[in-house]
């Protein structure tokens, strides 16, 4: 449909650049898992470091009540 297309040119590229920015998009809806998928792609090493921080915590829990 005419209507669901975008304005011109310009809105396109735009869209385009967002996408391959690993950024969302308009034309489509995302569902949960890509926008999580999209987050862990972005952020690996923010959440490798979270990783490491609880699993330290969880050991020295561990080991002072042993």
């Amino acid at each position: 449909m005419p209507a669901e297309r975008y304005a011109d040119a310009s809105a396109l590229n735009r869209e385009i650049g967002r996408y391959l920015d690993g950024k969302a998009v308009e034309a489509y809806r995302e569902c949960v898992a890509e926008r999580l998928a999209r987050f862990v792609r972005r952020n690996w090493t923010l959440l490798l470091l979270l990783a490491a921080y609880v699993l330290v915590r969880f050991f020295l829990f561990f080991l002072r009540r042993g």
